[in-house]
């Protein structure tokens, strides 16, 4: 019995994902083109409320640290109809365009290490403000156009890519990244996906 869990355990551990990932198990074809960008990109769907989402940010950040030069990673929060889900999606896209994207992690921690509950405007306005956020300035901008708009784009993307749930992880617009036995192995299989459309690309150049 013993020597039969040895070998599930060796079965399910990192080394035995050490092989090529495999297609319609660790990864999927979304069956759209390329993104079009120059570099290649990595997009994550999250949610700020999400545990899981909250789980992956250690991994993201070690694999940022390593980040190839010819890869860009993009966030893109859910949109899913939900009042408080929309309010988060305006949040961090408010954040973004006033230059604040260090609140991202406070946001996170703060939901989910000190258990606080930003689910309403109310509650969010308040823990903002506490971190020097200015209000007014903050609503502006949840109304703005360009706000406005970088929501239409989160919801197009999040149909045109099938997203169900987060986390996400979807590579220059044809991948998305499915099982993995780990966070981290989620972007091992993104490394792999990003070396074959880089070697896609240079075979297309010639």
């Amino acid at each position: 019995m013993k020597k039969i869990l040895i070998a599930f355990l060796l079965l399910i551990s990192p080394v035995a994902m050490a092989a090529q990932p495999v297609e319609g198990v660790n990864y999927s074809v979304i069956g759209m083109d390329s993104s079009g960008k120059e570099k290649i990109q990595v997009i994550e769907f999250f949610w700020y409320a999400c545990p899981h989402c909250y789980a992956f940010e250690p991994a993201v950040k070690e694999w940022l640290k390593t980040k190839a030069d010819d890869v860009e990673f993009v966030r893109y929060p859910a949109t899913f109809n939900r009042p408080n889900v929309q309010m988060h999606a305006k949040t961090f896209f408010a954040l973004e365009q006033m230059g604040k994207p260090e609140l991202h992690d406070v946001i996170m921690s703060a939901m989910h290490d000190r258990k606080q509950r930003l689910n309403t405007q109310e509650t969010m306005d308040q823990f903002l403000a506490s971190h020097g956020v200015d209000l007014n300035a903050y609503h502006d901008m949840m109304d703005s156009f360009v706000v406005n708009l970088k929501m239409q784009e989160a919801v197009k993307y999040a149909k045109q890519y099938q997203i169900t749930g987060v986390p996400a992880l979807i590579v220059d617009g044809q991948y998305k990244v499915e099982q993995a036995y780990s966070w981290a192995q989620k972007f091992t299989i993104a490394d792999y996906l990003v070396s074959k459309i880089r070697a896609e690309r240079a075979a297309m150049a010639k």
